[in-house]
């Protein structure tokens, strides 16, 4: 790690140097371009100045050449109409003086936003309606003469005062309007040379500051590229550590996988040793039961047989589920039924065939054991009591919800029903165990009269456990045995 520390070491001082410096040259970078952009402003408004003005003066130059040009109109229409009385000439003279009039109106309208030339326009316009009215008395008194021969009492010569003040007035305006303009030319000569400078003092700066920016970029990359060595170093240690560690988690695991399967057998065994042990001790009951000479005994004995019996088969056909505490409740209770099948004497099973429809769904083992040993007594009191004489008929088995939601787990037959039972029958061992098995999930089981003639035991299981709630849509039903 010390190499690796040695790699990124610098020294602060001269960073800082660096750092000042370039600051230094962006900052003066910014000032020079920012003058630069107010300089070009000013600049640009000032040629918009001069381009306004110089489009405002050419325009008065040429209006007031047209109020000249218009005044010599009249003057030389004036001429010949008191020499040659013709109306040509007095409607000449008449439409160059209304073309002066409206010269000077639209005159007027470009003055208004230019106070400097307005006193100028003002004298201008003065002097021009002097002589259009001394003008129009020399063409009124040519009117009024009898014959052409006579010579009007006005003359049409124009005092020297008179002509000398207009040619006097234009010659200000042409002196003016260039001094003005040769102010804004030294004006924006002076801020060319501004804008020049700032310029290329920005252009200076902008090459120091890229210079900066671009050494500082190699720094950059130099630091990533070293960076990058020192990430793949990193990663290719964390990829061995993480090889490592997944490794040990696989040997872990495949271990834990082991001990399971080693439980999952011990625990497998234990029940078959559990069922095999309960059916030693019916089958040591079944021998016993043979030697007695009274049927007292050998029906407390044969009862004894047959629920010790019940018990081994649940416990032999219980099979776990991965998880170690659930089971598959139809495939167990199926296998149940089997077995009691095959547990009944043939004589008594010969002619009977049980029906079977449970639901698939997961429940705990203790549950569909404590389930397995009730349906075993249930059905093993069917064959013997609900049948006699050989007697054939059929017995339902169904497990499953009803329409309210409640697990029901329910035993049905068509044999002669409990009527033919007596009350010792009723009220014997069987019934006792199982109404206390049931107690266990919540209700007493009902016993009724089947709608097909015999009984129908019905078990309720309103506290049953189920880990996976979760059921198929079909029922598996199973083949019908006989």
């Amino acid at each position: 790690m010390t190499t690796k520390t040695n790699l990124f070491s610098h020294n602060p001082s001269s960073d800082s140097s660096i750092s000042s410096w370039r600051w230094g040259a962006i900052v003066v970078s910014l000032i020079m371009a920012l003058l630069a952009s107010v300089f070009i402003m000013l600049l640009s408004n000032a040629v918009d100045r001069e381009v306004a003005q110089l489009n405002t003066s050419s325009e008065l130059r040429e209006q007031a050449d047209l109020v000249l040009i218009g005044l010599i109109d009249m003057a030389v229409a004036d001429r010949s109409y008191a020499k040659t009385r013709k109306a040509e000439d007095k409607a000449h003279f008449e439409n160059a003086a209304r073309e002066i009039d409206d010269i000077l109106d639209y005159t007027a309208l470009i003055v208004y936003d230019h106070p400097q030339w307005y006193e100028w326009f003002t004298a201008f316009k003065k002097e021009v309606e002097a002589r259009k009215a001394f003008m129009n008395a020399h063409m009124h008194a040519v009117d009024v003469l009898p014959d052409q021969s006579s010579q009007p009492s006005v003359s049409l010569e124009v005092p020297k005062i008179q002509v000398a003040r207009l040619a006097q007035l234009m010659t200000s305006f042409l002196n003016g309007d260039d001094a003005v303009r040769q102010k804004q030319r030294e004006g924006i000569a002076l801020m060319r040379a501004a804008l020049t400078l700032a310029a290329i003092l920005s252009v200076v700066s902008t090459f120091i500051s890229a210079y900066f920016v671009i050494n500082r970029f190699h720094r950059d990359v130099r630091s990533l590229k070293m960076y990058q060595l020192l990430l793949h170093s990193e990663n290719r240690a964390l990829e061995a550590r993480v090889k490592e560690r997944t490794q040990e988690l696989e040997r872990a695991r495949n271990h834990a996988e082991k001990e399971r399967q080693r439980v999952e057998m011990l625990l497998q065994d234990a029940s078959h040793r559990i069922g095999n042990s309960l059916g030693t001790v019916s089958s040591l009951l079944g021998l016993q039961l043979n030697r007695s000479k009274n049927e007292e005994v050998r029906s407390v004995l044969g009862a004894a047989r047959d629920r010790i019996q019940t018990i081994s088969t649940a416990h032999r056909r219980l099979r776990l589920s991965d998880d170690m505490e659930t089971t598959l409740l139809a495939e167990f209770l199926s296998s149940v039924v089997h077995d009691v099948e095959l547990a009944v004497p043939f004589e008594l099973r010969e002619n009977i065939t049980v029906h079977t429809s449970f639901k698939d769904c997961r429940l705990s083992s203790r549950d569909a054991t404590t389930l397995g040993i009730i349906l075993g007594e249930l059905l093993t009191n069917s064959f013997k009591h609900a049948f006699p004489d050989q007697r054939a008929g059929h017995i339902y088995v169904s497990f499953g919800p009803q329409q309210d939601g409640q697990l029901m787990l329910i035993v049905e037959d068509d044999g002669v029903g409990m009527k033919s039972q007596s009350a010792a029958q009723k009220a014997g061992l069987g019934r006792l165990v199982v109404e206390q098995l049931c107690m266990q999930f919540g209700e007493k089981p009902l016993f009724e009269t089947s709608a097909l003639g015999g009984t129908k035991i019905v078990i309720p299981l309103p506290k049953l456990s189920m880990n996976d709630s979760k059921e198929s849509n079909d029922a598996k039903e199973a083949p019908p045995s006989s």
